[in-house]
């Protein structure tokens, strides 16, 4: 290590030679002569301290430079540390500038297309305002023509109208049907009380014959799954043998009566009927709508109303309808009530006049249905059916509250105990009967359709006693 250099010391690091001084004594003292002989060790010594305490600071000097050194070390990382913050602000700052312009940019551009935008809806507008002022004039003439036109369609409803013995043209009140059909099923069941075979026994039958009824009476009962009678009506209890024949009677009258005339829309033509329904339901599939005005035309040209104005050809055309719609119904009374599908539930009849009492009577009830169904089939409406075939397609169970069927009267349902709820349909003692627009495609499916007459129907397993 170099050492620290005394100020006193010569160019040759020795220290400097002291003269001699010269002692003056002053008359007045006399003091004795100082001794100078130890001066140069006292030279020696403070130089020797001085380089003591030069070693001693010498590494203090060294700790102060190592933590200037890391001090100044720190530093150059807090400025470095800066510089990046710097750069990273500056290059923010540089980007909100960028967006900052941008949106600038948009604004001005959303500002000249609102003022573009502006000004067409004020061209529009003005524009619209021509075209409506435009549109008011043309619906003032019409409204115009239409109320001339109302004028003379009620001029001419009230000629076509005028005069008209029994308005079967004009739709008659839903109630006003439902009676109707009340008392027709009213007439029916009187009909089968006055001519049932009390005493039929279906086991009684010779196989042939026996055949012959399940196949028809499996149209309104639901047979088992081998094809024979449910035990209600093949093995009758003691209380049931006696109002079987005439509930089987009564249902078979109302199941062909719901064939004959309210699923066929043509029945006043009975020999062109299939091909005039091929015809409809082709029509139906493009236009359900036009093709029941079709059907409705078609019963209005060939059952005119019978008014004072009416012309001779409208006559010749109405009594020529009215007769082959009675031939049909002359036609089924014989094919039912002689071999046909009534003859084994039929009273045998003891002379003519029996047989044609009871001919009379049936005839009767299939002349009062036609004219129901004439009435229904002259409107542009849609009928539709409940009966069993549909409630084996629907899955359906009987349901208390459900405005297409009600159970029979010896079912001895309560109509307000819903216990009865989820128990099967064993028989469909009288056919339901809705309504619906001729356009409503989804019929019952919908909720559009109007009841006319409910399904009456007998549960299975269900209490048996008399009618009420």
């Amino acid at each position: 290590m170099e050492r620290v250099g005394d100020p006193n010391d010569n160019d040759n690091g020795n220290p400097p030679e002291v003269a001699p001084q010269e002692v003056h004594v002053s008359a007045t003292s006399r003091e004795p002569p100082k001794n100078t002989e130890g001066e140069p060790g006292r030279v020696l010594q403070r130089k020797s301290i001085i380089i003591k305490r030069q070693e001693e600071a010498e590494p203090r000097a060294t700790e102060a430079q190592n933590q200037l050194a890391r001090l100044v070390a720190e530093k150059n990382t807090e400025i470095a540390t800066l510089l990046t913050r710097l750069e990273r602000a500056e290059s923010a700052a540089r980007a909100a500038t960028t967006k900052l312009q941008v949106a600038e940019s948009r604004a001005h551009n959303a500002e000249k297309r609102s003022s573009y935008l502006q000004a067409r809806l004020q061209k529009e507008g003005q524009e619209a305002r021509s075209e409506f002022e435009a549109l008011e004039t043309k619906i003032r003439s019409l409204t115009r023509d239409l109320e001339g036109s109302e004028t003379t369609v009620r001029h001419l409803i009230d000629q076509l109208t005028q005069d008209k013995v029994d308005g079967r043209w004009n739709p008659s009140a839903d109630q006003d049907i439902r009676d109707s059909l009340s008392a027709l099923d009213a007439k029916v069941k009187s009909w089968a009380k006055e001519w049932a075979n009390t005493t039929f026994r279906i086991d009684a039958l010779d196989p042939a014959a026996a055949r012959k009824l399940i196949k028809n009476i499996a149209q309104f009962v639901q047979l088992l799954p081998d094809g024979s009678l449910p035990s209600a009506i093949g093995r009758p209890s003691a209380r049931l043998k006696e109002k079987l024949p005439v509930i089987l009677l009564s249902a078979t009258v109302a199941r062909e009566i719901q064939m004959m005339f309210f699923k066929d829309p043509f029945f006043c033509s009975a020999s062109r009927s299939e091909a005039l329904q091929a015809v409809l339901q082709t029509m139906a599939i493009a236009n359900p709508r036009e093709a029941h005005l079709w059907r409705c035309t078609f019963w209005r040209l060939l059952h005119p109303p019978q008014t004072a104005h009416s012309t001779e050809a409208e006559r010749s055309v109405w009594a020529k309808t009215n007769k082959e719609v009675q031939a049909y119904c002359e036609e089924v009374d014989n094919d039912y009530c002689k071999e046909g599908e009534l003859f084994p539930l039929l009273a045998p009849v003891q002379s003519d006049r029996e047989r044609q009492n009871r001919s009379a009577g049936l005839r009767a009830i299939l002349m009062e249905a036609a004219w129901i169904a004439q009435r229904l089939w002259s409107q542009p409406t849609y009928l539709q059916t409940v009966d069993l075939p549909w409630f084996q397609r629907q899955g359906v169970t009987f349901d208390i509250s459900s405005p297409l069927m009600q159970a029979h009267t010896m079912n001895r349902v309560d109509h307000d105990n819903p216990a009865h709820n989820g128990r099967k349909i064993l028989m469909v003692t009288r056919p339901g009967l809705s309504i619906s627009e001729g356009d409503d495609v989804k019929g019952l499916d919908g909720d559009q359709y109007r009841v006319l007459a409910k399904a009456i129907v007998w549960l299975e397993e269900g209490p048996l006693g008399s009618e009420r």
